[in-house]
């Protein structure tokens, strides 16, 4: 008995620390037709109606053709309808002359978590959506020798730690624990581009 507690609390502690990654999934576009779109997920746009237009260009790289929005609030999503988990990251590398990022634990285009950088004010913000309504849980101001071509987020339970170019930039407390799908975002008119997306799947 007490060999077979002291398995299971190990196995928790080995998911309580979200170290050990069930499935790595690198995204590179390298196969998909200048024009389309991997299959396996969902474009979307939170706070309007219909989505903008994603797509590979001829550079292998996903962008946002035709965002849809002017608003900051407003949202263009792309994210993964193939992994839904709990614990894991996700990392892209990206560029915008404006805003451009990253979302997980996303349940749909109207509840999820947003970490984006805001080009233009150099700014990292992050945002709760939960029910179309987004809510700021962090907006920090990104120092003059950054210039950031990599961002990532690694999320274990109500926690989760954010990277730029693999630098720890920032914490998150308190998150709501639910599984959710992962992918990246612009906001309102922003173009982005986006390459070799990673998705590392822990619970």
């Amino acid at each position: 008995m007490r060999y077979i507690l002291g398995m299971l609390i190990a196995t928790l502690m080995l998911f309580a620390d979200c170290t050990h990654a069930k499935k790595v999934i690198k995204v590179d576009f390298k196969h998909v037709t200048k024009g389309e779109l991997p299959v396996g997920w969902i474009v979307s746009c939170s706070g309007k109606s219909f989505p903008g237009i994603w797509e590979v260009n001829g550079k292998k790289q996903l962008f946002v053709k035709y965002p849809r929005g002017s608003k900051f609030e407003q949202k263009n999503l792309f994210f993964t309808n193939q992994y839904y988990f709990t614990n894991g990251s996700c990392q892209t590398i990206l560029s915008s002359k404006e805003n451009a990022g990253v979302i997980f634990r996303a349940r749909d285009r109207k509840n999820y978590y947003a970490v984006s950088i805001d080009f233009k004010n150099r700014k990292l913000i992050v945002e709760e959506i939960k029910n179309k309504e987004p809510k700021i849980l962090l907006s920090k101001k990104l120092p003059n020798n950054i210039h950031p071509h990599s961002l990532k987020v690694a999320f274990c339970n109500d926690k989760a730690t954010i990277f730029l170019d693999n630098r720890e930039v920032a914490k998150l407390f308190h998150l709501k624990v639910r599984p959710g799908g992962v992918g990246v975002i612009s906001s309102g008119k922003s173009q982005a581009y986006y390459d070799d997306i990673v998705i590392e799947v822990v619970q």
